[in-house]
């Protein structure tokens, strides 16, 4: 039976040569069982959104993550994700907020101005785990 799905994307570093890993997770709960079961799996990305507290983690929502850590490039957040148009939205509160002094973490403009190294290929890997564990399990 399938416990979960992760999803992984391979991006180059915007503050250092290298990559960072970002990902999807979606835990196979009754709720998505039944979006599957039902052929309804365009409301999935609904359903890993309100499931945090399963573990499960937006492949858009680790972007801006990574942005916000000054990880990876406005650029590679805007290009990778699966919502473009909503994510360059947040992008920009975000933006503003920082540049008002009333939110976001880190990133100054040190890390913006140092030159961005670039990697050839993405590289993105979709693993289902079948064997996966849940720490709600009873023992």
């Amino acid at each position: 039976m399938l416990q979960a799905v992760i999803s992984q994307l391979l991006l180059p570093r915007h503050d250092k040569p290298g990559r960072v890993a970002a990902f999807e997770i979606m835990i196979n709960t009754p709720s998505v069982a039944a979006l599957i079961r039902d052929n309804k799996t365009f409301r999935i990305n609904s359903d890993i959104q309100t499931g945090a507290k399963y573990g499960m983690v937006t492949l858009d929502g680790f972007l801006m993550e990574k942005y916000s850590q000054g990880l990876i490039s406005r650029e590679e957040v805007v290009t990778k994700s699966q919502d473009p148009i909503t994510v360059q939205a947040k992008l920009q509160e975000y933006e503003l907020a920082r540049a008002m002094g009333t939110g976001g973490k880190g990133g100054g403009s040190a890390r913006r101005d140092r030159r961005r190294h670039r990697s050839a290929d993405l590289c993105r890997i979709t693993i289902p785990i079948h064997c996966w564990r849940s720490s709600r399990s009873a023992t």
